[in-house]
């Protein structure tokens, strides 16, 4: 039997929220998982910290 994909917790109302779109994912089989990696495509930061 294969091993079970195991959720920990959930960080956003949808699939990848916190990531955006998923563009790349990596299977690690030294840690037993996989990490994702997404775009949030423009992120806008003014730079005033406001």
């Amino acid at each position: 039997m294969p091993d079970e994909l195991t959720v920990r917790r959930i960080l956003g109302d949808q699939p990848f929220a916190e990531i955006g779109r998923p563009v790349w994912a990596v299977a690690d089989a030294r840690h037993s998982c996989v990490i994702a990696a997404g775009d949030l495509g423009h992120v806008m930061w003014r730079g005033t910290g406001q």
